[in-house]
């Protein structure tokens, strides 16, 4: 439903556009090699609550879309939207009475993220219909996410209720709103193109972990790579 929401966002953006617009385009990408930039770790009187990197290097697929506005010779005027999930892996850890060892648990949070670059792109050369260009862009993100939550204890001797409502209170961490910042290149031949980006946060990218009405500081920073092809749908030169 998301990706059919930032399609129709597009086009209804861009379509009465096109009658002085430059170029139209459309493609996937990967979204991979994630870095995690935080050292949130909560400790709550016997529980600690931390954030794991089960799903950082899994590769993420990314429809995208951009539309182009020539600003002169070399620059162009970008805005465009992509979307992709994203997985976070909380993990929980407390002792257990009268054992010498800690019970962990492990919960994630997957977020569909709506991408809508604002950027630029300047043409370094252009030879025989190869052009090389140099792109950036900021980037607000529009965050949809879900948790799994428990609505009882699970059997085994290593559950508890505190352990159950700190994996429940981690729907608290994820944010609706931020804003990212990314930079690349591209390589284009006739109507095909390749580019490369990488995406970093402004700020963290997570809210405050609350649990039993307590907040506690749980930061978030992520920088990525995106590795997209695309086809220049349609093209208007400057006459």
């Amino acid at each position: 439903m998301i990706y059919r929401f930032s399609l129709f966002f597009v086009f209804v953006f861009l379509i009465p556009l096109l009658a002085c617009s430059q170029e139209l385009k459309v493609g996937f990408g990967i979204v991979s090699s994630e870095e995690k930039f935080n050292n949130s770790y909560i400790q709550i009187d016997t529980l600690s609550v931390f954030e794991g990197n089960l799903y950082a290097e899994e590769p993420r697929l990314m429809p995208y879309v951009q539309y182009a506005h020539s600003l002169g010779k070399n620059f162009q005027a970008t805005i465009g939207a992509q979307y992709f999930k994203s997985y976070a892996t909380i993990i929980v850890t407390a002792p257990l009475q009268g054992l010498p060892f800690n019970s962990r648990k492990v919960t994630s949070f997957v977020s569909k993220n709506l991408e809508i670059p604002i950027g630029a792109s300047f043409k370094v050369f252009d030879i025989n219909r190869l052009k090389f260009n140099v792109i950036g862009a900021i980037v607000p993100v529009i965050s949809f996410s879900s948790t799994p939550q428990f609505e009882e204890i699970p059997d085994g001797i290593d559950w508890t209720q505190e352990i159950v409502d700190a994996l429940n209170a981690v729907e608290t961490i994820p944010k609706k709103y931020h804003t990212n910042y990314q930079y690349g290149f591209s390589l284009e031949y006739w109507r095909l193109g390749f580019s490369f980006t990488r995406s970093h946060n402004f700020s963290s990218i997570s809210n405050d972990y609350t649990l039993y009405g307590e907040s506690y500081d749980f930061e978030r920073k992520i920088i990525s790579n995106r590795l997209t092809l695309y086809y220049i749908l349609l093209r208007k030169d400057r006459s």
